[in-house]
């Protein structure tokens, strides 16, 4: 929300206060408002970078964009009846300024340095069409990270309004890759995948709609942790 608030005419003249979610420390353009920085939720790091800063929450498992609409809830129900909620949520969902490597690393969890999920709400044709080195970023992503297999979960709507689960599965050698699949065409009989069309994609790199509509996230995460464990 930066980019339509400015933020320096309200730290020069106003009040200005600022909550950092899902992350450790502020963009590099936003450093020279520290101070006016009041909390870190979901901060990774056991000490904060910020001294200053007193409320610090780590290690939730529920989303922060939970915390925020209970807190409109209890403080600002009015913003929940209107639009402005939903314009927080388009907002959430904004990744126009964002590089490849901070969209998966919004919502991202990995094992042992094994097997790793980034989670997001786009197609994977429009995370591999939002940068022109989006596949190698990815792959740059995994090796960043130190991951044998990172697999990218996409649950969004398309334009009928259909609910679409997609994956992108980036293994570090074709024989994990085929190890991958024939655990999944085993394991996961509940869910399908029918491969989806990338062209100039490495073998190291697959994608994948997952023909099941109620297969949640939580069970893909499940089979994933069960495939780092074995793999390891």
């Amino acid at each position: 929300m930066a980019k339509q608030v400015d933020l320096s005419y309200h730290d020069t003249y106003g009040n200005l206060r600022l909550v950092l979610l899902n992350g450790d420390k502020l963009p590099t353009k936003q450093e020279a408002f520290k101070e006016a920085l009041v909390e870190i939720f979901n901060c990774k790091q056991k000490v904060s970078p910020y001294p200053l800063v007193d409320a610090l929450t780590t290690g939730q498992d529920c989303s922060c964009c939970t915390i925020v609409a209970e807190k409109f809830a209890e403080t600002s129900p009015e913003t929940l009846a209107g639009m402005g909620f939903s314009r927080l949520l388009h907002k959430m969902f904004d990744i126009s300024d964002l590089k490849i490597k901070d969209i998966l690393r919004k919502e991202f969890k990995k094992w042992k340095r094994v097997a790793g999920m980034s989670s997001i709400g786009i197609s994977v044709s429009q995370l591999l069409s939002h940068e022109v080195s989006a596949a190698q970023e990815v792959t740059n992503f995994q090796q960043s990270e130190k991951l044998r297999l990172l697999m990218v979960v996409s649950g969004y709507y398309d334009s009928q309004k259909n609910f679409k689960r997609e994956i992108l599965v980036s293994a570090n050698t074709t024989e994990l890759m085929k190890n991958f699949l024939r655990f999944f065409n085993t394991s996961g009989s509940h869910l399908p995948l029918k491969e989806l069309y990338q062209p100039d994609l490495p073998e190291e790199l697959r994608a994948f709609e997952i023909d099941n509509m109620m297969m949640s996230r939580k069970a893909i995460e499940r089979l994933l942790e069960e495939f780092g464990g074995i793999s390891n």
